[in-house]
């Protein structure tokens, strides 16, 4: 749409108010150039979200996006809630079929995409080869923090870990949702406030000359 309107409509607008009699420069070379940098600025912005969403989507690229946005504030808080809901859905499944807590480790780590809490694994798996409570060996080496960890805290010495889990992997699931549906909230208005000044630029563009021209 935006191409469109750059390369046919704007010219064609300006075709009609030359041939009425409006001068090529001043106010009317001034709009139809603010007019199509406006346009051009948000085709541009487009394009970024676009590749952003098309490199996110492939599985190449996938991984160096997530930790580039582990480092941003409200993108890298998100990042660590889905990495960790993930992560603990997985050690829940595992832990409630039976399986051992070292084996049950090893198989959920894959799905932690998290620096931290993939930095975090080895020293949770030499914790647990000692005999410490999984519970207290992911708050220990850092793997879960804040809330979560006085959680995992309290059921570790219940002897109630595995239980615990699942309910860790809907809190983290829950406040990721709640985390995007905020991000949304705000780039939402954003874009369409974006949009809408580029629609008021163009409806400006076209209106001021043709008001000039019928009062002349």
């Amino acid at each position: 749409v935006l191409v469109f309107l750059i390369l046919f409509v704007l010219p064609v607008f300006e075709q009609v108010f030359l041939s009425l009699g409006a001068s090529p420069g001043g106010g009317l070379g001034s709009a139809f150039a603010a007019a199509r940098i406006a346009i051009v600025l948000l085709g541009i912005l487009i394009v970024l979200l676009l590749a952003v969403a098309l490199l996110y989507i492939l599985p190449s690229t996938r991984a160096k996006m997530v930790q580039v946005a582990a480092h941003l504030p409200v993108a890298g808080r998100v990042s660590y809630l889905m990495s960790a809901g993930r992560f603990t859905h997985a050690l829940a499944m595992l832990l409630a079929s039976g399986i051992p807590v070292e084996e049950a480790l090893d198989k959920a780590a894959p799905l932690a995409t998290s620096r931290r809490i993939i930095q975090s694994m080895p020293a949770v798996r030499a914790a647990v080869a000692e005999g410490t409570d999984l519970g207290r060996a992911l708050v220990d080496s850092g793997a879960l923090v804040g809330f979560e960890a006085k959680v995992l805290l309290s059921a570790a010495r219940a002897g109630q870990t595995s239980n615990v889990m699942e309910n860790l992997a809907e809190y983290y699931t829950d406040q990721a949702d709640n985390q995007i549906d905020s991000l949304l909230g705000v780039v939402e208005p954003a874009f369409v406030g974006l949009l809408s000044i580029a629609t008021g630029v163009l409806m400006l563009s076209v209106m001021l000359p043709l008001t000039r021209l019928t009062s002349a």
